[in-house]
């Protein structure tokens, strides 16, 4: 979301602040997860480092993959969270449609309202019904340049 690996590195822990604000958890299973976001091929660009290019990009597991076993851990009205690149928006849907995963909340992330979006966060449902909600955009940063009011609470909640 932003250049600083810190804040890289706290995005599980808004994805779960941002479920829990909402009451998306029940008592069923919940499955979050931050997949590599690049599908990989001998001639993707990719970090000299081994640990970076697994985590970025498709070498060890794929969306489809990650989809597929995270649906055969969740119980029946369990859910699946995932923050994913805006370009894979349509893949990941696919894949959620193929295992029985609802897409029920869909979140799209903007450093700047002003810039395109570039993530999204996205919830659904194993063998749910229809819905899918769209909610209001979050915003990284103000135009200028400062943390947004909701980017500062959440970040303030996970860092204590």
């Amino acid at each position: 979301v932003t250049k600083d690996n810190k804040t890289l590195l706290i995005i599980p822990k808004i994805i779960f602040l941002l479920c829990s604000i909402t009451n998306s958890f029940k008592i069923l299973i919940l499955f979050m997860n931050n997949p590599p976001f690049f599908k990989y091929s001998d001639d993707s660009y990719i970090n000299l480092s081994y640990e970076k290019t697994v985590a970025r990009h498709e070498v060890l597991i794929n969306l489809e993959e990650i989809v597929k076993i995270s649906s055969s851990l969740l119980k029946s009205g369990g859910n699946l969270a995932m923050v994913h690149r805006t370009d894979r928006l349509l893949d990941v849907l696919s894949s959620f449609k193929k295992y029985n995963i609802e897409p029920k909340r869909l979140i799209f992330v903007y450093n700047k309202l002003s810039k395109g979006s570039i993530l999204f966060f996205i919830e659904g449902q194993k063998n749910g019904n229809g819905g899918l909600k769209i909610e209001k955009p979050f915003i990284v940063y103000n135009e200028d340049n400062s943390y947004t009011e909701e980017y500062s609470y959440i970040t303030k909640e996970v860092l204590k």
